[in-house]
């Protein structure tokens, strides 16, 4: 049986980018890898990116050499995927990503506005540094689609919002999954007002999934934001904390489905851990540690909450931080702090509602 001849060129191997962007001598160029020809030059890195997308194939692979590269105006990524070789710098405008965008690896700094709006659907942004962002370091707009991969970005004082999602209406669009996204504000100058934040009208349907996240050191506000986006799910090991006093660290309104389980919530002395506002529903806190807060849950005036359930909670607040060290056990669980002066003050467990309050002791 004869088997007809079929010619295989290097577009068909799924690791052979479409377009290659690289920067020379101040101009910036985009190759098309088939024909090996030139497709569009120039000065304006925005418009040499933006034809190099444009021209290729949907689905396709855009890489960009390293460099750095002004945007005039933001890049829009749409049905492709850009992604960074050798981390090159984008600097003025940012990214718009759109239906299946998919933007890895890049650094963006010092942009005007958000560093990447996200506009669609079915979308990945991966590896990513932003940094000092005039508004927000990730900006999605919730309304215009779903089931979105956030992971291993690095967002560092934005000036607004590191990751910011917002809704208009109610609809239940699907899922924003969040892993391992690192969120910090080093800045002095640049004070961010809150690490992320989820806002919409009460019953906004949009299943946030936020796993194995930092937030350290908020400047100007909460470390989290969640109002009227449902439901919200903060599992596995997350870090979050803010350094500015008597606030909350986690800021809830309106919200109905808040799972926090296994987070750690560092805060100054005057800081309370979740504070709800508005009408609430179905809360399940469990696996939580604290330390430094002055409480872990409040409530607003005239704010409600219905069925909450609290499991394990480790409640730690000791003065006079000194080389001190305590280890107790709690049915066979063990905890532990290094703080206070003798005597070390003590250790709060907190156990659904029930509360023990264990003394610290120099081990020696």
């Amino acid at each position: 049986m004869a088997y007809p001849r079929i010619v295989l060129d290097y577009r068909h191997f799924v690791d052979e980018p479409s377009v290659i962007v690289f920067k020379k001598n101040g101009v910036v160029y985009a190759l098309d890898c088939f024909s090996r020809k030139i497709i569009a030059s120039g000065t304006d890195a925005s418009t040499v990116m933006q034809c190099a997308l444009d021209q290729s194939e949907p689905w396709s692979l855009v890489v960009v050499r390293p460099g750095e590269y002004v945007f005039s105006t933001p890049v829009t990524i749409d049905n492709r995927t850009v992604v960074a070789a050798g981390r090159p710098v984008i600097t003025g405008k940012g990214f718009k990503v759109t239906g299946a965008g998919r933007l890895i690896g890049f650094v963006l700094r010092n942009i005007e506005g958000n560093a990447i709006e996200v506009m669609g659907g079915n979308i990945v942004i991966a590896d990513n540094v932003i940094e000092y962002p005039t508004q927000d370091g990730i900006y999605i707009d919730g309304d215009k689609g779903a089931e979105n991969l956030y992971v291993g970005n690095v967002i560092q004082s934005a000036e607004r919002y590191a990751i910011n999602l917002e809704r208009s209406g109610t609809a239940d669009l699907g899922g924003h999954s969040f892993r391992n996204n690192n969120i910090g504000n080093l800045s002095e100058t640049i004070r961010t007002d809150a690490g992320a934040r989820f806002h919409g009208p009460r019953r906004s349907g949009c299943y946030i999934s936020w796993m194995l996240n930092s937030i350290d050191g908020i400047k100007d506000g909460p470390a989290m934001i969640i109002d009227g986006v449902t439901p919200v799910f903060i599992v596995g090991f997350n870090w979050i904390t803010t350094a500015k006093n008597n606030i909350a660290i986690i800021d809830v309104k309106d919200c109905d489905g808040l799972t926090i389980k296994d987070a750690v919530l560092l805060g100054p002395s005057g800081c309370t851990g979740i504070i709800w506002r508005g009408e609430n529903d179905s809360a399940f806190i469990d696996g939580i540690a604290t330390r430094g807060i002055s409480r872990l849950f409040a409530l607003d005036t005239g704010a409600v909450l219905y069925n909450k359930t609290v499991g394990v909670v480790h409640h730690v607040d000791v003065p006079n931080a000194s080389n001190i060290g305590a280890i107790p056990h709690i049915d066979g669980v063990a905890v532990s702090t290094f703080a206070g002066a003798t005597p070390a003050g003590y250790m709060e467990i907190r156990v659904g509602t029930s509360s023990y309050k264990i003394p610290l002791y120099p081990l020696s």
